[in-house]
């Protein structure tokens, strides 16, 4: 949690917005970070884009874990709302981003994340700040956003090739694996 609270930038001001239970990855990993920033939570069951886009507005949230397929839906009501937030940071929760999700949401994110992790290696690998990318085209392959880079020094990385050599398998080390694992 204080990994993810520091890259984030979290503050006690800050508002998160947990739209996934608690046995999930992004559940559970809202909570902690909303925790270890002492800012505000706010619960409520996985519920529909549309629904979510009206509570960020609402409820004036400032942290927002999305799936890439609700980009329509937030993108649309957001539109319509001429909803400008001061501060809003979007977190893709799913396990790949498209180029055109970004590129949607975008303009509503004071900063938006690209992520990827697995549960046991509690929760993030890699980050990217897409906001802080001018051309989404240099972190993107096949219309799919790349995950980013390590976000603690202490991650270790090996990408081996396969046989094929068209193919490669990643692995990783990290201090933050769960026990189990």
């Amino acid at each position: 949690a204080k990994v993810v609270s520091d890259y984030l930038h979290l503050q006690a001001s800050d508002r998160s917005y947990c739209v996934f239970p608690l046995q999930y990855m992004y559940g559970l990993s809202t909570t902690l970070c909303s925790l270890w920033s002492d800012s505000h939570i706010m619960y409520n069951e996985f519920v529909q884009p549309d629904h979510i886009a009206n509570d960020v507005v609402n409820h004036h949230i400032t942290l927002l874990p999305i799936l890439g397929e609700w980009s329509p839906a937030l993108v649309q009501n957001w539109q319509a709302r001429d909803y400008q937030p001061q501060r809003l940071l979007l977190i893709n929760a799913s396990d790949r981003l498209l180029y055109q999700q970004a590129q949607a949401l975008l303009p509503f994110a004071s900063e938006f994340w690209n992520n990827l992790g697995q549960t046991e290696s509690a929760p993030r690998i890699f980050a990217v700040n897409l906001s802080q990318i001018e051309d989404l085209t240099t972190v993107s392959h096949q219309g799919i956003i790349a995950a980013g880079r390590p976000v603690h020094p202490e991650i270790r990385l090996r990408l081996s090739q396969q046989h094929d050599q068209q193919t490669g398998v990643l692995q990783y080390q990290t201090p933050f694996c769960m026990l189990g694992y």
